[in-house]
């Protein structure tokens, strides 16, 4: 049986030998046969080695500067990249911006835009007419004036009041006329809306044609210059977007952030 076989392994030894050997911590001995420390040493050696000739090729290349560093000087062209002449007027700086094309686009596409929801309702909207590109032009006026003369709202601009009206406003639009441009304005073709579970789906798509307009005509009416600055700023929007922020460290806290290169 096992155990018998396991109690006669043991036989002739004593309590006192067993104590001695605990003693001598000898109670388990490795056989030499069964690890050979020669791979570990060799694979050793050959890390220090390699480490030691790496050190050395890295203290010989950051060690001295070999070439110097040299700075070519600034010659680009920068400034104004326009032809206007120095009396021109504030409103000739605007249309090297926002060009005729810009305002022909957004009547066309505002157009398009009512006559498709004038067809999805089926029925007529007795208070439309299509839009040109001059009444565009005057539209865009009036929005600019509204951050010059700020009132609490909007049918004050129309108002008989003299406290509030605006006749400068009111004459060259119509409230009923102002409301129904601003129903159906439309910068792009809603039928290439993209799908919002498109991987590069774009949730400024709407306002696209405007941005990018804008960007190239930045880009070719003025160069910077050499000395630049890169902040952070608010633009104040309460609308639905998803990339609306709140900044309470900024004087315009609610808004959209952007980043703005900035020149003296």
């Amino acid at each position: 049986m096992a155990s018998a076989s396991s109690d006669s392994d043991f036989e002739g030894f004593t309590i006192d030998d067993f104590e001695d050997i605990y003693e001598n911590k000898s109670i388990l001995t490795w056989d030499e046969s069964d690890i050979d420390i020669s791979d570990y040493s060799s694979d050793k050696e050959d890390f220090d080695n390699e480490s030691d000739e790496n050190d050395i090729v890295n203290k010989a290349t950051w060690s001295k500067i070999t070439t110097p560093n040299t700075i070519s000087d600034f010659t680009e062209n920068t400034g104004p990249q326009h032809n206007l002449p120095p009396d021109a007027q504030p409103l000739d700086y605007l249309f090297l911006f926002l060009v005729e094309s810009f305002f022909e686009n957004v009547a066309e596409e505002t157009n398009k835009y009512a006559q498709h929801l004038i067809s999805v309702r089926g029925r007529n909207d007795p208070l439309w007419q299509p839009t040109n590109t001059a009444e565009m032009r005057a539209f865009f006026t009036i929005n600019i004036m509204f951050g010059v003369k700020q009132l609490p709202r909007l049918c004050n601009y129309w108002s008989p009041d003299v406290r509030y009206g605006d006749p400068c406003i009111s004459s060259i639009m119509s409230k009923t006329r102002y409301s129904k441009i601003s129903q159906y304005l439309h910068l792009t073709d809603s039928a290439n809306a993209p799908n919002k579970n498109d991987l590069n789906y774009d949730p400024l798509y709407k306002v696209r044609p405007v941005i990018n307009l804008l960007v190239n005509n930045y880009k070719t009416v003025y160069l910077p210059g050499k000395n630049l600055s890169v902040d952070e700023a608010m633009i104040g929007y309460k609308g639905r977007v998803h990339f609306w922020q709140y900044m309470p460290a900024k004087p315009t806290k609610w808004g959209i952030k952007v980043w703005e290169v900035c020149e003296s």
